[in-house]
């Protein structure tokens, strides 16, 4: 059975529309107040809005609306609690109904009232549709006045698409930067396949003290490092989840600069234990830099002139924070000290003598009073 494309008797209504039904995105969840009635163009108007509470936690994907032709320019904008956090542009495909999916998405929590805003030629109205619509749901703009028709029985059609929230940071690395050089600490937030994901919260942590930053319409968050010369744990927190990387800022502050001699000389007394020096730390004074792997399967730990605490738990897959730890190498104890949660804290600095392979042995008290004892044979060349 088929009917053709000619046959005028498939529709004596104008305007009809027909819809390619090809489901290449499972929306999570439809916003719209169109459901039924009869839809009229209004070409005294450009720009129209749809307001909506967001009843869970998701992700803005997709906007669907009708077109009147083929070829018109559209612009949309989405607003989170009435902040910016999408613009988009586009041209119609064709004339009805098309659903436009987002370049980057938008990150919604429950209870959020979110805004969608489109310019274009007409605005797609429906009316007479016998439903109850919240003052405020729907509105256009006419002489450059918000006119809400949702008091008249009446709404403009948008609809809004959701999927489920499956984001995670991405892009966040350790990073060297110059004292007072204008750097940034950047992260991106991206779903499983990859989009940007706008509007979403990330919050980093340095040296004490936390920012709050929203992502851009690329899924970046970002903040300036404005810390003096040092070595710091930068935390990222992003939807219950956590990342911490290593940033460390060259230089010295120009009120507080020494004297080449000064600033050459170094106390070969100290105690590893108490420097805080990255994996990819790389010494201003040229020292060589060694490479640990993991004898079994030749698994790089790490590339540096030391071994931290970061390294030791890459090491030995085990967490080894908060707590008192005693380090062996071949059966002679290198290192014994109570450790926090400073990954970069220097555990022993590797000399010549530790090139080749060793077993080496830690011995980890944890808060509880339990301890641990684990071995692992290693590779330093």
């Amino acid at each position: 059975q088929y009917i053709s494309y000619y046959d005028t008797s498939l529709s004596t209504v104008t305007p009809s529309y027909g819809f390619i039904l090809e489901n290449t995105v499972e929306y999570n969840v439809n916003y719209q107040y169109d459901i039924l009635g009869e839809l009229d163009l209004y070409g005294n108007a450009t720009e129209y809005r749809n307001n909506y509470v967001a009843i869970e936690d998701d992700l803005i994907a997709g906007v669907g609306t009708y077109f009147e032709d083929s070829g018109v320019e559209y612009k949309i904008e989405i607003y989170v609690n009435d902040e910016l956090k999408l613009t988009q542009n586009g041209v119609s495909p064709f004339s009805g109904f098309h659903t436009i999916k987002l370049d980057s998405y938008v990150s919604i929590k429950e209870g959020d009232v979110f805004t969608v805003q489109i310019m274009s030629n007409y605005v797609p109205v429906l009316k007479d549709s016998r439903q109850h619509y919240v003052k405020g749901a729907s509105q256009y703009l006419c002489d450059g006045v918000w006119v809400n028709i949702s008091t008249e029985n009446r709404v403009c059609s948008i609809k809004a698409y959701t999927v489920a929230d499956d984001t995670k940071i991405i892009n966040n690395s350790d990073i060297s930067v110059d004292y007072a050089s204008d750097s940034f600490f950047t992260a991106k937030v991206v779903t499983a396949d990859g989009h940007a994901v706008a509007g979403a919260p990330v919050g980093f942590t340095i040296n004490g003290k936390t920012v709050n930053v929203t992502t851009d319409d690329e899924g970046i968050a970002k903040f300036e490092i404005i810390e003096d010369p040092g070595i710091y744990i930068v935390t990222t927190d992003y939807n219950n989840q956590s990342y911490q990387n290593i940033v460390t800022v060259n230089g010295v502050p120009d009120d507080d600069k020494k004297s080449d001699d000064e600033s050459d000389s170094v106390n070969d007394n100290k105690p590893v234990n108490t420097k805080t020096i990255p994996v990819n730390y790389k010494s201003q004074t040229g020292n060589h830099i060694y490479t640990l792997y993991h004898a079994s399967d030749m698994k790089m730990i790490c590339q540096s002139n030391m071994i931290n605490l970061k390294a030791l738990i890459d090491l030995f897959e085990f967490n080894l924070t908060d707590g008192h730890l005693k380090v062996y190498i071949d059966e002679t104890l290198v290192f014994d000290d109570d450790v926090g949660d400073d990954l970069s804290k220097v555990i022993i600095e590797i000399i010549e003598k530790f090139l080749g392979k060793h077993e080496i042995v830690v011995e980890f008290t944890d808060n509880n009073g339990e301890i641990h004892t684990l071995n692992e044979t290693i590779i330093i060349k």
